[in-house]
């Protein structure tokens, strides 16, 4: 109903960071974090644990943005968090796939998935489409559940207002929208309904969008030069601000 705060950043040629605040139709504070990339100006993967092979960890997105950068093949811009995951060890619960090699190819009880495929194109599909497509994958992590498909809004999943991560994808998938919505204070940000992040992403220009996860695991951040880290925190996570360490996350990289 309301946009309070509207900062758009050029991260880099082909990659934009929209930190939105607004009020909901309910008049709710709400707070978004969206990112555009375009593929081939930079590239979209999946990040694990220190950049390992061995991902049955946990650690905070920003320590393994910190991990790839150390190993000199990329720079990292930003990133969210990404697909569900076993809290105690760390293991996806879903699907993962990095670097062309299937860690995980099981879907349990996610029901999406978003993929970069070897053609350069990313896309968003239901977990059925997953088999005839798998051995085209490159990187991929699972979602609960399809909310944009073809640009229409699907039926309502999950009507709980919390913290949750999305992606989507353009029509032609030639570019990418990681979005971060906050959770968990009133005065600040309400979380958002499955239907309203598909509304949310068909607005920035998304044909089709799954949610990866919700609740306190989620969070966003970007490259900061400023900063001792060199990767800050922009999201408030629902985890009392804190960052949490996760399985699995989906960063932006500099080629």
């Amino acid at each position: 109903t309301h946009v309070k705060t509207s900062q758009e950043t050029e991260i880099m040629d082909g990659v934009s960071l929209l930190e939105l605040g607004y009020l909901n139709g309910k008049s709710h504070a709400m707070q978004a974090y969206i990112y555009k990339v375009e593929l081939g100006a930079a590239m979209v993967k999946v990040s694990v644990p220190d950049d390992d092979t061995k991902i049955e960890k946990v650690q905070k997105l920003t320590l393994q943005a910190n991990a790839i950068e150390n190993s000199g093949k990329y720079l990292v811009m930003g990133g969210i968090s990404g697909g569900s995951f076993n809290a105690e060890t760390g293991a996806p619960s879903g699907i993962l796939y990095h670097n062309s090699k299937a860690y995980s190819s099981n879907f349990g009880k996610d029901a999406a998935f978003f993929a970069v495929m070897k053609d350069g194109a990313a896309v968003c599909l239901d977990a059925s489409e997953f088999e005839a497509k798998k051995s085209k994958v490159t990187e991929a992590v699972s979602g609960s559940a399809m909310i944009l498909k073809d640009g229409y809004v699907l039926t309502e999943t999950d009507a709980s207002t919390t913290a949750k991560a999305a992606v989507g994808v353009n029509e032609d998938g030639t570019a990418i929208y990681l979005v971060v919505v906050d959770g968990g204070d009133y005065f600040y940000s309400n979380g958002i309904a499955n239907s309203d992040m598909a509304t949310l992403l068909k607005g920035c220009g998304a044909s089709d969008a799954t949610i990866l996860s919700s609740g306190k695991n989620v969070s966003a951040f970007t490259r900061d030069e400023n900063s001792v880290d060199l990767f800050s925190l922009i999201s408030k996570p629902s985890n009392d601000g804190l960052e949490a360490a996760i399985g699995n996350g989906l960063v932006i990289l500099q080629y």
